[in-house]
């Protein structure tokens, strides 16, 4: 009865988010430290890595504060369990003349290394993200277009768009839970024909509270488009 009074009245929800958060290690190998805003950066080429695997863990609500526990959240509380692991690259550059060959990336699971079984991109329509999506960490934007996962891109040098554009990668394997570590190895972007090399990130388990007023629509103005989408993606 009390959750069903403050969403009648309109109230703030506070909803925390487990996550799988970026490292990078130290000189020694040996540790690691958070990249704090989740943004890695190559020259003039900025990118940030979510794992599609963000579990709800608790939500609270209240009038103008979310303090009043609704309770944690069960079985469910991740919307991609069970389906394949995917991973959304997102790139920002001002410069032409960078690519990214998507089937050079590697995941490793353990001593397990899995590469991207199928892929899309560039996906070039960006816009503002949902709560859910707001628990990661990185580019405070995200791309809107449902991915076309195939194979057929994975081996190809393909050019990175000027502004913002998203690589979606999915991996022959289980969509991994935040408690899981893994790491990936960003291999495959170059700059005018030369690798850029770059180092090995470590995902561990983070956790993010995200804020939204129950009842207000969320925005969907985008923050980026190009007219060229439905031709360039064949």
């Amino acid at each position: 009865m009390l959750l069903l009074a403050l969403l009648l009245t309109g109230c703030a929800q506070g909803t925390v988010v487990n996550i799988s958060e970026p490292y990078l290690p130290d000189s020694t190998g040996e540790g690691a430290s958070r990249i704090s805003d989740g943004i890695l950066r190559a020259g003039d080429l900025s990118i940030s890595i979510k794992p599609q695997n963000p579990e709800i863990a608790f939500v609270t609500a209240g009038p103008l504060i979310p303090v009043v526990p609704v309770g944690p959240i069960g079985q469910g509380s991740q919307p991609q369990k069970g389906k394949p692991f995917q991973v959304v690259v997102q790139l920002e550059t001002s410069s032409a003349g960078y690519t990214f060959m998507a089937g050079d990336v590697s995941l490793f699971n353990g001593d397990t290394e899995y590469r991207p079984s199928e892929s899309d991109g560039p996906l070039r329509y960006a816009t503002v993200p949902t709560y859910l999506q707001r628990a990661s960490r990185g580019h405070d934007w995200v791309c809107d277009e449902v991915p076309r996962l195939r194979p057929g891109l994975l081996l190809s040098d393909i050019p990175v768009p000027m502004s913002r554009s998203c690589f979606v990668l999915q991996f022959p394997i289980y969509t991994l839970s935040p408690d899981q570590r893994f790491q990936l190895k960003l291999r495959g972007f170059k700059r005018d024909g030369r690798a850029i090399e770059l180092p090995n990130i470590e995902f561990r388990r983070g956790t993010n509270t995200v804020y939204t007023i129950i009842g207000r629509r969320q925005s969907s103005n985008r923050l980026y488009t190009d007219a060229r989408k439905s031709s360039a993606r064949g």
